[in-house]
């Protein structure tokens, strides 16, 4: 089998791919539901290949084009494209532990490989993006498997593997059109094939949006309209609130034995180590800059790839201080001593982990009730007429029930309107008009589906506006 670039794809690769599948495929007993994000991206998948709808990004989250690569062909599926999405950002969670493992392994042995996996796990948050299908996962994947390829001597691939990360986050642009100019004087690699994939990146991400609701930028609007964008914008130092969060993406031993790898990759010149700080430090700096600057939200998950370049570079320090212990005391008494110090750290951790599993479980109880709840006042075909509301965060899955575009479905109590309500797990209610009766149909879980009469009889007696739905959809 070939790979990028012609070179030959071990078989040790493939079984990788293949245990990482089955592993991700394993998840899927914990939950097989996508949340706000992903499940907007399954939608926007099945549009773009039904002519019956037709694609509209007006509501939602972000563009973003590779997982609408991916759940376009999913739409093929029917019923199953959210649960081949999930299988897809678990497996490329799972991938990216195994290339840090890989990194670490190539960088400094196997037991380098071991911790960089563990620090990895430990990272702040990641999980529960994981946990919710996001993209963080195949982000990360794609990140730590294009500094592999580079390492290995493959510099096409690492290319081919950077522009797919760009495909998921912009911060990723400048490092990619950087190593592009390093390739090109470096005179590997085709220059013309390498422009032609630059220029693609602002097509593939602005044009969607310009030619579905004639604004290019829109992703741009929503990242700066977010709540948390604006709560950002109001603190007096937000710099130092987003220097906070990358701080505490890991723990702090991790932070140290990190700075213990700077200090021996400076000393014995490692360039490897010293490159990778710099692009960690520097995907910091660009987000920084971008919430500063541009008035982002910082978030946490923003700099995932520099936490997890951050996991590799501490679990090479990791390495060279059992190492260099090594020669006073045995290697496994300074093995321990070492995981002494870092567990009381990670244990906290490994409890969010816990948290993150016990919550994608809740959501896909959630969910299963709301497709309950939709079953027991009509089905799907019904509560499509019947102008459906629902708490925000849970829009794109009610939106998938009922086979329908986004701007569907309402996130506010209107007269005429027929409200599925949760309690808790997916963000506030809707809130209901000042003074309105409501009548109330049934209760599911958490959920509580309730109708709010029209205000004129006029609209009570019209036809209900019915949206157009996906072709032969199947839940």
């Amino acid at each position: 089998m070939r790979g990028i670039g012609g070179r030959l794809v071990a078989g040790p690769t493939v079984r990788l791919l293949g245990l990482c599948l089955l592993l991700g495929a394993v998840s899927l007993l914990l939950s097989s539901t996508p949340r706000f994000d992903p499940g907007a991206w399954v939608i926007w998948g099945k549009q773009i290949t039904d002519a019956n709808v037709g694609l509209s990004t007006l509501r939602g989250p972000s563009w973003k084009p590779l997982p609408v690569m991916f759940t376009t062909i999913f739409s093929l599926f029917g019923a199953a494209a959210p649960t081949l999405w999930v299988l897809t950002a678990r497996t490329g969670a799972v991938l990216a532990l195994a290339f840090a493992y890989r990194l670490g392994q190539r960088l400094a042995g196997t037991g380098a490989g071991v911790a960089a996996a563990l620090f990895l796990v430990l990272t702040g948050g990641w999980l529960g993006e994981v946990g919710y299908a996001g993209e963080a996962g195949i982000l990360l994947a794609l990140v730590l498997a294009a500094v592999d390829r580079h390492l290995a001597g493959h510099p096409t691939q690492a290319f081919t593997l950077g522009v797919a990360a760009a495909l998921l986050r912009v911060e990723i642009w400048p490092f990619v059109g950087l190593y592009a100019l390093w390739l090109g004087w470096r005179r590997q690699g085709s220059r013309l094939l390498m422009a032609s994939a630059l220029l693609s990146l602002p097509v593939v991400w602005f044009v969607p949006d310009w030619v579905t609701i004639g604004e290019p930028f829109r992703a741009s609007r929503v990242a700066h309209t977010s709540a948390e964008a604006h709560a950002m914008g109001a603190l007096e130092h937000p710099a130092l609130v987003v220097l906070a969060r990358a701080y505490e993406l890991v723990p702090l031993p991790v932070h140290l034995l990190a700075l213990v790898s700077v200090a021996y990759a400076v000393r014995r010149g490692e360039r490897a180590v010293l490159v990778l700080v710099t692009a960690a430090l520097a995907w910091v700096a660009l987000v920084v800059l971008m919430t500063v600057a541009g008035g982002y939200a910082g978030l946490p998950r923003f700099m995932a790839p520099a936490a997890a370049l951050v996991c590799v570079i501490a679990a090479v320090g990791a390495a060279q201080l059992i190492e260099t212990a090594s020669r006073r005391v045995p290697a496994l008494a300074a093995t321990a001593i070492l995981v002494a110090i870092v567990v009381p750290f990670g244990i906290p951790r490994l409890e969010a982990v816990l948290g993150h599993a016990r919550a994608a479980h809740q959501w896909q109880q959630t969910a299963d009730d709301l497709e309950s709840a939709v079953d027991r006042v009509g089905g799907p075909s019904k509560v499509a007429c019947q102008q459906p509301t629902v708490n925000y965060p849970a829009s794109t899955r009610l939106a998938w029930i009922l086979g329908v575009p986004l701007d569907a479905v309402d996130s506010r109590g209107r007269p005429g309107s027929l409200v599925f309500a949760a309690s808790q797990h997916v963000g506030k209610p809707p809130p209901r008009p000042s003074g309105a009766r409501y009548t109330t149909l049934t209760r599911v879980g958490v959920w509580t589906v309730y109708s709010i009469p029209a205000t004129s009889r006029k609209l009570a007696r019209a036809n209900p506006r019915c949206p157009p739905r996906f072709a032969a959809h199947g839940r």
